[in-house]
């Protein structure tokens, strides 16, 4: 058909003629692209109920491509053809509902809305499905069902399906743990170029998890995740360049990549730059860029590089000593149960360095490293059991029952060796 008959058509109403016009116009197939004639005939059509109208009206709003940006309508028009069982809009929709864009929020509506698009097989729905159903900030989660519609997702193709399930096989959450069909998904999903997986795979030959432990095959994965950006990846191809395993060692490509991932705001590999520079025994010693490394650490929380940060500033190396700023450091570090930092702490009431001496606290502390299996805080809570006043033991006593020592961290991830 030629585009006056199409225009013809479009004009006695026919939201079919009026939805393929508005196509001719919006892609320029047949004529000169035209964003307003577009708008113009799919609102015509999508007015007339055309479910396919109303959601490519939806994307037009979502965009502002021939009309101007509108969340609002845009969420609107997805609604009017979800409700006619439009899997796309279903799932655009639900998309808007769980971000709040256009409508409020609401979490329930929206894994109603991927549920219709996700039986209908779409697959962006059903891995958004799935991630609804393992969070728990909304409701119980429902592992089994997010692993059901991850399955669905990933027996399609998508490669983020495969990673989710690979991953609850690796953590046997969801699906019984299994290292060797976690390490296959996982395979599925990196020969498909996916970041996350591609550095997964390069952890589980680091580690010999689900297959056959290879350095040199860790490093080739990691490399692809690290050129794709994955901060991860760059971090332990760094500590694989810097170890020498899997590829020649290779000092500057290890600072580097090092360097690349601590830019990108990643603690661990912060922390890893600043014991390069403090220790001094792969590059040169460096105590003022040991200092703003484990500073950057420090101020993100890792407890590691506060102690270490704190130790730099009791010694004054790298930076001008200062005894209260390193006791506020040993404090941080100690209070999120990192065994060393308490120990340091513990010294600091005893010797009255950097804060008022008391004994009492000191107890508490040493107690607490203690009780994290640090031998040094264990011969200190002995020693110090010997020399102290029986009323700043009981003191002590009654902190620590009081107040119960904090946890260590759940894992620790060493690669310099650390104080």
């Amino acid at each position: 058909m030629t585009l006056e008959e199409w225009i013809e058509l479009a004009e006695q109403g026919d939201t079919d003629a009026q939805f393929t016009l508005s196509e001719i116009y919006r892609t320029g197939n047949g004529t000169a692209q035209d964003g307003a004639q577009a708008a113009r005939w799919c609102l015509a059509a999508a007015e007339g109920g055309h479910p396919d109208a109303q959601f490519t009206l939806g994307d037009m709003y979502a965009v502002g491509a021939g009309v101007a940006q509108d969340y609002e309508l845009a969420t609107r028009w997805y609604r009017a053809a979800a409700i006619q069982g439009h899997a796309e809009a279903e799932y655009k929709l639900g998309t808007a509902l769980e971000h709040g864009y256009g409508t409020a929020a609401n979490f329930k509506e929206a894994a109603d809305w991927y549920r219709k698009a996700s039986e209908q097989g779409l697959g962006p729905a059903q891995f958004n499905l799935a991630v609804m159903l393992e969070r728990s900030d909304w409701h119980d989660p429902d592992l089994e069902g997010a692993a059901q519609w991850y399955r669905a997702a990933a027996d399609q193709g998508r490669a983020d399906g495969q990673y989710a399930l690979s991953r609850m096989h690796r953590t046997g959450q969801g699906r019984p743990q299994d290292f060797y069909e976690a390490a296959r998904l996982c395979r599925m999903a990196a020969d498909q170029g996916y970041s996350p997986a591609e550095g997964s795979m390069g952890d589980l030959y680091q580690n010999g998890t689900g297959v056959d432990q290879d350095y040199a095959e860790a490093v080739g994965w990691y490399q692809k995740a690290a050129d794709h950006g994955n901060v991860g990846a760059q971090f332990y191809l760094g500590i694989l360049k810097l170890n020498g395993l899997g590829t020649d060692q290779d000092i500057n490509g290890a600072v580097n990549w090092l360097e690349t991932a601590a830019d990108q705001g990643l603690p661990i590999a912060q922390l890893n730059l600043g014991m390069l520079y403090e220790l001094g025994n792969l590059v040169p010693q460096n105590f003022e860029k040991a200092v703003a490394w484990y500073r950057k650490a420090a101020d993100l929380g890792d407890p590691d590089a506060q102690n270490s940060l704190a130790t730099l500033y009791s010694s004054g190396r790298g930076v001008k000593q200062d005894a209260p700023v390193a006791v506020r450091w040993f404090r941080m570090a100690a209070e999120q149960g990192n065994a060393m930092a308490q120990l340091n702490l513990a010294l600091r009431y005893a010797r009255g360095e950097g804060i008022k001496q008391d004994m009492p606290e000191a107890y508490y502390w040493f107690g607490c490293a203690a009780a994290l299996g640090n031998p040094e805080g264990k011969r200190h809570l002995e020693t110090a059991e010997r020399i102290m006043s029986a009323d700043d033991i009981a003191t002590g006593r009654a902190l620590l029952e009081r107040k119960p020592p904090p946890p260590g961290p759940k894992t620790v991830v060493k690669t310099l060796g650390a104080r």
